[in-house]
């Protein structure tokens, strides 16, 4: 099906627009037939920002590189060449069909083809099977994605099994789409998800893109649709085994959403906590190879989530504070402070704040130094543990941290 389009490229910037022209008249004008695909169709389609415009065309990858001044042959075994306009970076694809995918996740070899109907036969969801003429201003649907970007219905091209079966990161996919898009997924669609052979293939991905589509799908509001198909599916329990079986009530899953402004490692904080995985927490994005910046950053949130007792006494807050800057150091407040909207759970969240911004709360904000113990005889782990002393000290009592007091409290007794 055709229709035409005058305004899907109209919202975008002026640079970007004439640059995406750009591209289609270089292959244009040397006979070739370019279209933009995927995401991006669908996104602009949808009023949505798009940040990556990917293009497919009969050219060649040989052409393609002849044809622009820079370019990378980024996948140039399956066809795909990067080209550099500006500041403007474009993936460019000859039509292709897929031969079979040995690594379930990317085909072995391709056969480069001449149309764009068997080059969009090989897509994942019909929503991404759309294909845009930037110079005739039409659009190109064969497998009724625009009905179901109206529907907000994720469902594949041709049988999902054997869409999965190629590609086991798209069960993945579907549902980290049904969060960021806020789609639902299709019937025949989710019953191929929960397909034994399906899982098996969807095992075999490398455990790095799983945990890039989890952190995708965190970053916007409706993690529950997410996490919920992860859930039923049963995909979740083929990456974290330790999984409980019983899934979240749907209370708890909205109150997943209403963190949507906070960063992604105190979602997944706070989601393990809930499912009562926070003592294998590390273990687990270890495993998930999530980043040690990442890892690190979850368990501080979780430790966050348990200190939460409004009782905790000012000694109490100030103590656990001094922990957070001694593993963060000047990051320390702005990291706590990314999390400062959940205090109407955690009372204490504006208090350990207060505290990284105002209370002396590890050795280097003490009014004396190790000169200062030095000079008073201190030597090896006396200078330690004279150190945490003083901190005690003015955990209890900050106003308390000024060089005539403390030089009082370090100086030894004369025998």
């Amino acid at each position: 099906m055709k229709i035409t389009n005058t305004s899907l490229l109209s919202g975008l910037p002026k640079p970007l627009h004439q640059n995406i022209l750009k591209v289609a008249r270089i292959l244009n004008r040397s006979g070739f037939q370019c279209f933009i695909v995927g995401g991006a169709v669908r996104d602009l389609l949808m009023g949505r920002p798009s940040k990556d415009f990917d293009f497919t065309t009969d050219a060649r990858p040989g052409d393609i590189i002849s044809l622009f001044n820079k370019t990378i042959p980024t996948g140039i075994k399956h066809g795909t060449v990067t080209v550099l306009l500006h500041k403007d970076v474009f993936e460019i694809t000859t039509f292709r069909s897929d031969g079979k995918y040995s690594d379930a996740r990317h085909p072995d070899s391709v056969s480069f083809s001449d149309t764009l109907n068997e080059d969009l036969l090989r897509r994942d969801f019909t929503m991404n099977g759309i294909a845009y003429d930037p110079l005739e201003n039409i659009l190109i649907d064969n497998h009724g994605g625009i009905d179901d970007i109206k529907n907000r219905i994720i469902q594949t091209i041709g049988r999902a099994e054997e869409r999965f079966l190629e590609d086991g990161l798209r069960t993945i996919r579907a549902c980290r789409f049904s969060a960021t898009l806020e789609f639902e997924i299709s019937e025949d669609t989710f019953h191929a998800m929960k397909d034994r052979k399906v899982h098996e293939r969807t095992k075999q991905i490398a455990v790095e893109r799983f945990t890039d589509e989890i952190f995708k799908g965190l970053s916007h509001e409706k993690i529950s649709r997410m996490i919920s198909s992860l859930e039923e599916s049963g995909l979740i329990s083929l990456f974290i085994p330790e999984y409980p079986d019983k899934n979240m009530t749907e209370e708890k899953l909205l109150k997943l959403d209403r963190l949507f402004s906070l960063p992604e490692t105190f979602k997944i904080a706070k989601w393990f906590s809930i499912v009562n995985l926070d003592q294998k927490a590390r273990s687990i994005a270890s495993r998930l190879k999530f980043s040690g910046k990442n890892i690190k950053e979850i368990e501080t949130f979780l430790n966050i989530i348990r200190f939460s007792e409004p009782q905790s006494d000012l000694f109490k807050i100030r103590k656990f504070s001094s922990l957070i800057k001694g593993q963060y150091g000047e990051n320390s407040l702005p990291l706590i402070q990314s999390i400062s909207d959940y205090s109407s759970v955690n009372p204490n969240i504006k208090k350990i704040i207060h505290s990284l911004s105002s209370d002396p709360l590890v050795i280097k904000d003490l009014a004396v130094n190790g000169t200062d113990l030095i000079n008073e005889g201190y030597r090896g782990k006396e200078i330690g543990n004279q150190f945490n002393e003083i901190l005690e000290i003015v955990w209890k009592s900050p106003e308390k941290n000024q060089k005539e007091i403390l030089l009082k409290v370090i100086k030894k007794t004369e025998s």
